[in-house]
């Protein structure tokens, strides 16, 4: 039996493999059954890693470098600071990464709710397999021996389109409780 893994939208992958040009072997997943040679589990070395938009991967196995205490931290910070609906918690490598919905998740769920006589739980259930996520804030792990972390937040201008510092590296919490507050507030753009 193909290794299948269905992700948080109810969507399943299986998971293929098939030779490259230089004769290696290239893992992929696939929503479709039947798109190479399957592969029965997952290969040594390899875990599943399904990102903020629920797209999955196949990826190197990573050591951890984030602890499980410092997700915590930054995932109370958020649902203490931010009163958002909806977000998601992502770590790759050395990088805490804040995503929030691109849509109005208030007003869809009041949208619903008023025209269509829907309880919100099952609102919020439908919309969670059409909402998308993009990144606002994270804290890069700058020092593992003092565990100082720099806080940077996405730019949205065109010319620049990329992460910026703000302040400077400080512990996680002292910048969890000063920045978190700023997400999906005019004055997160005030941020320098």
């Amino acid at each position: 039996m193909t290794y299948h893994y269905t992700n948080r939208k109810k969507v399943t992958y299986y998971l293929y493999q098939k030779p490259t040009k230089k004769g290696k072997v290239r893992y992929f997943f696939s929503q479709k059954q039947s798109a190479g040679n399957p592969v029965n589990r997952l290969p040594e070395g390899y875990e599943v890693y399904e990102n903020p938009n629920a797209v999955v991967f196949l990826r190197k196995k990573q050591t951890p470098v984030i602890t499980r205490d410092e997700i915590t931290l930054i995932e109370q910070g958020v649902r203490e600071h931010c009163q958002l609906p909806r977000y998601i918690i992502d770590v790759k490598k050395n990088v805490i990464r804040v995503f929030i919905p691109d849509q109005d998740v208030d007003g869809l769920t009041k949208l619903f709710s008023k025209n269509f006589l829907l309880p919100k739980s099952e609102i919020m259930n439908s919309l969670e397999n059409v909402l998308t996520y993009s990144p606002v804030m994270q804290f890069v792990l700058v020092d593992k021996d003092e565990r100082l972390f720099q806080a940077e937040r996405y730019c949205y201008r065109g010319s620049i389109d990329d992460w910026i510092p703000i302040g400077l590296p400080n512990s996680l919490s002292k910048l969890a409780e000063k920045y978190l507050r700023h997400i999906n507030k005019d004055s997160y753009f005030e941020l320098m």
